[in-house]
This record gives C-alpha cells, sequence and structure tokens, in this order.
C-alpha cells in the first residue's frame, strides 16, 4: 500500500470517495491530485469555519495602515487555524508592541497602538478582511507574562551581524515530505527555514541583527530594531 496526503486529494473527506479508497492495486484508487485554486477555497472554508467557532467581536475602528502592517506581520506568528488552538489564535496588543505565538516560535514587534486595543487580544481575518477583539476574559501567555519570560530567558553565545552574514546553512528536510527545507545555525542548531525567513523578512538588510543561542536544544533568540523573536530548534 502506497502512502498519500489525502489533504491534497480533491475528494478529501468526501465520504463517498474515501471510504472505498485505499490507495493500493488491490482497492480503487480514488486520488485526484487537488488544484491549487481548490486548495486555497478549502483553506479559507476551514478558516471561515474555525473564526466562527470562536468567541469574537467585531472592531469598527479603522486602524492606520502603518499599524496594519504591524499586525499582518505578527499575525505570521499566530497559530494556524489547522492546530485548533483558540487560546493563541490572536495578538496579543501592548502598550507599545504586537506579540503573537504559535509555541514553535514567539514575536515581540514594536507598533503603535491604539489606546482602544491595549491589553487587548485581536484576531486578523485575512479572508474576509475584517478585525475582531476576543473578550475581555480571553487569558493567553502572551498577557500573562509567560511569553516575555520566554523571550528573557533565551540566553547563550551572541552572534551580530547584517542579514547577508548570518551563519545560516540549507538543508534538505529528511523524511517523505520534500516540501520544506530546515536550516542550520552555525551548523548545529536546526531549524525550519519558513520560522526563521518570517523574522529576517522583517528586518531591513543593512539593521544589525543579534542572534542569541545557547545549547543544540535550546530555542534561539533574534533580536533587531523593531522585531525580538525566538524560534524553537527542530529536535533530531
Amino acid at each position: 500500500m502506497s502512502f498519500t496526503d489525502c489533504e491534497e486529494c480533491e475528494h478529501y473527506e468526501d465520504e463517498d470517495e474515501c471510504l472505498g479508497c485505499f490507495h493500493s492495486d488491490d482497492w480503487v484508487d480514488n486520488f485526484v491530485p487537488i488544484t491549487p485554486e481548490k486548495k486555497e477555497d478549502r483553506a479559507k472554508e476551514q478558516k471561515r469555519k474555525f473564526i466562527a467557532s470562536i468567541t469574537k467581536e467585531e472592531i469598527s475602528i479603522v486602524p492606520s495602515p502603518e499599524f496594519m502592517d504591524r499586525l499582518k506581520l505578527a499575525w505570521k506568528f499566530a497559530t494556524k487555524v489547522e492546530h485548533e488552538n483558540d487560546k493563541l489564535f490572536c495578538v496579543y496588543c501592548g502598550k507599545d508592541y504586537l506579540m503573537a505565538s504559535d509555541t514553535y516560535r514567539l514575536a515581540k514587534i514594536e507598533a503603535d497602538c491604539l489606546e482602544e486595543f491595549v491589553g487587548k487580544h485581536i484576531v486578523w481575518d485575512d479572508v474576509e478582511h475584517k478585525l475582531y477583539v476576543r473578550p475581555a476574559d480571553h487569558v493567553s501567555p502572551l498577557s500573562d507574562g509567560q511569553a516575555q519570560e520566554v523571550l528573557d530567558n533565551a540566553k547563550g553565545y551572541e552572534i551580530k551581524g547584517l542579514k547577508s552574514t548570518m551563519p545560516f546553512k540549507d538543508i534538505p528536510l529528511d523524511g517523505i515530505d520534500k516540501s520544506e527545507t530546515h536550516v542550520r545555525l552555525n551548523y548545529a542548531v536546526r531549524l525550519n527555514k519558513s520560522y526563521v525567513n518570517d523574522v529576517l523578512d522583517a528586518i531591513p538588510d543593512d539593521e544589525e541583527i543579534i542572534i542569541i543561542h545557547g545549547g543544540k536544544l535550546e530555542a534561539i533568540r533574534i533580536k533587531a530594531l523593531g522585531i525580538d523573536a525566538v524560534i524553537l530548534p527542530v529536535r533530531e
């Protein structure tokens, strides 16, 4: 029997097609590669359903374009719909920063937050292009001090320089899924490349970067003007 990623099939979660499909020579193989358009539509519908399921209130205030740019940057680090982590499906607004995490990485981003947003958890619906605020009693590690502790406790050896000098080396991802790659920091710490890129993409080419890392299995911290982030390593 072959191994197939059913989520890449056009019939995913279609009981009529899935129940009789075993991906082998002995049974009918109903696998049909999904088109990029249908895959995007499926992801949007999944997001709509999840957002509809959480407690929230739509925000009527129209923030500045500058704030929205910072919010969208922070939203990259928030938990994804497929993780179904209601507590972290948000961005926390401090007085002069935004904070988000998906448990694999954490980012604190400088931002001039509206007074009405300070101390609140914001949801950015990038499908319907709407902003929501979570209930006042919504508590997360972003607001109770745990996230800041993670940043403060990431200590170790420092590497300073520009993006062009950062010692990240591309390596292929071992295993079945070849759609991603990992990078190594100083040939030791293995990291998800997309996580690293999300941080580096937010930093201008001429801005100094400070990377702090301890052991092979410890989180690394990437600091620059306007952003402070922690990324957990990939365990080998």
